[in-house]
């Protein structure tokens, strides 16, 4: 039984984020790396220091990018 504000389809791995009814908020303070990075991208609003910093290795080591941030 899904939990209610959300869809049916919300109880998958991963799902929850696009599926929820309410906005899903952000806070960055320092850096966001791997699946930080991915999860931040998944939000609707996201807030973020002067400081933070978004960093992704993949495409460094010349691999494909994972979870959709392509």
């Amino acid at each position: 039984m899904p939990t209610p504000g959300t869809r049916e389809d919300s109880q998958r791995c991963w799902a929850y984020f696009p599926a929820s009814e309410k906005p899903i908020i952000a806070e960055t303070n320092g850096a966001a790396v791997g699946l930080d990075l991915i999860l931040t991208t998944y939000c609707d609003i996201h807030l973020e220091a002067t400081s933070a910093q978004f960093i992704t290795t993949l495409s460094k080591r010349g691999l494909i990018a994972t979870h959709g941030i392509s």
